[in-house]
Order: structure tokens, then C-alpha cells, then sequence
């Protein structure tokens, strides 16, 4: 009977450290991932690295967009570009398409560029939803999330933000806001 209870305290015991290790990993996971404060832009703006990306050359990636024709990253260099991670069922993503659509139409002119990264969706239904909100800015499909992978995220909507040379200035992971795409865009080169 002793043996018994030795044991049965011992498995509570082990248990609850196993428990506790595991909560403590993913806290300090957490933690890992909102890195920093940001990074400083021109004119004094703080661009946001959530995903401590901020410094590190872009990596290139060609995928097919919603007409089947092959896009990638690298085709904009010279130009900031936003790469945006969404997909059509995505809440978060269809709160933020009208203003990035607004942005886009608007930035054209000074070097901008936004590239819209779909996670999920057929090219049917990724069109259907660039359809109901006007999106006219390239859009690509990552059904297999290889560039999603690529670059280390893991939520959705995810932007990173890449200057004119192909390095990554910072990097939200939520909604933007046509105030916020402003002010980080022109806190790059």
C-alpha cells in the first residue's frame, strides 16, 4: 500500500512539472516572437518587427497568381513593397482590404507596391474576394503556406515591409490601418 501511494505522488508530482515545463515553453515562446519595440524610420516613425525580421534580406519567392501567371518578389525591386498574408475567410483580412486597396490606389505613383500573399484559397475564391472589395493589386496563391513557412509567420493578417532594396524594415502580424500603412510606408526607402 506504501508503494502504491510513493507512486501516485511521484506521477502527480512528474505531472506537474511536465505541466508546468510545457507552460513555461510557451510563454517564453510568446515572448520570443513579439520582439522589440520596432525599428526606427525616416522621419522619426517607428516601424513595428513583431516577427524580428527587421534587417534581413527578403527572401524571393515566385508563386502563380489568380490568372495562373508567375509573380515574384523580386519583380519590384526598386520599389517598398508590402507583403500581405491573407486569405478570404479571414476576418481580420477582409477588415483591412478596403483600406490597403485605398493605399495601393494612391501609392502607385511613388514606388509602392502592395503584394498580396493568399494561404489558402483556389484562385477562384481569392478572385471572388479581391471582386467584392476591389482589390486591383497583385495578388498570389501560397496554398501549401511555402512562403508563409519562408518567412516564419503564423498568424493571419500578416505584412512585412521591404525597401526599395529587398530588406525587411519590420513586420505586423494583425489589421493595418490606412493611418498606420502611411506612416510606416513612409518611414522606408
Amino acid at each position: 500500500m506504501a508503494g502504491q501511494v510513493q507512486r501516485a505522488r511521484l506521477v502527480k508530482w512528474s505531472s506537474a512539472v511536465a505541466v508546468a515545463a510545457v507552460t513555461g515553453l510557451f510563454i517564453w515562446g510568446l515572448l520570443v516572437s513579439r520582439s522589440g519595440p520596432g525599428v526606427p524610420g525616416a522621419g522619426g516613425v517607428t516601424l513595428p518587427d513583431f516577427y524580428g525580421l527587421a534587417g534581413q534580406t527578403a527572401p524571393n519567392f515566385t508563386l502563380r497568381d489568380v490568372a495562373n501567371m508567375p509573380v515574384s518578389l523580386s519583380d519590384f525591386r526598386g520599389k517598398r513593397v508590402l507583403v500581405n498574408f491573407w486569405y478570404a475567410d479571414c476576418p481580420g483580412c477582409a477588415t483591412e482590404a478596403p483600406d490597403l486597396e485605398k493605399f495601393y490606389a494612391q501609392a502607385q505613383q511613388q514606388q509602392m507596391v502592395i503584394l498580396g500573399v493568399n494561404i489558402e484559397d483556389d484562385a477562384h475564391t481569392a478572385s471572388q474576394f479581391m471582386q467584392q472589395f476591389g482589390i486591383t493589386y497583385p495578388v498570389v496563391l501560397d496554398t501549401h503556406q511555402q512562403v508563409l513557412d519562408l518567412y516564419h509567420l503564423t498568424s493571419t493578417p500578416s505584412s512585412v515591409f521591404v525597401d526599395s532594396q529587398g530588406v525587411i524594415r519590420g513586420s505586423v502580424s494583425g489589421t493595418l490601418t490606412a493611418t498606420q500603412l502611411q506612416a510606416y510606408f513612409s518611414a522606408i526607402h
